[in-house]
């Protein structure tokens, strides 16, 4: 039995797949509030401030939290 299909790969990459950013975008969608500086410093792991602050962009972009790894979003 063939399996349904709904929306193509395209539509499935909107939604879901880690967004692609101008450079035009980026000084906005990663720009720091006040609130964010200080949770920030209270991490010691720089994988962990990285990941808070990629996670917090693609929100602000998508509405989504991703799973990713560095050397995709590098």
């Amino acid at each position: 039995m063939a399996r349904l299909r709904i929306l193509s790969k395209n539509d499935l990459d909107k939604l879901y797949a880690i967004p692609s950013l101008k450079d035009e975008d980026r000084e906005f969608v990663f720009e720091l509030e006040t609130t964010d500086t200080e949770y920030l410093n209270t991490l010691k792991d720089t994988a962990a401030k990285i990941n808070y602050i990629l996670q917090l962009g693609y929100f602000r972009i998508s509405n989504y939290f991703f799973n990713f790894s560095f050397y995709i979003v590098r």
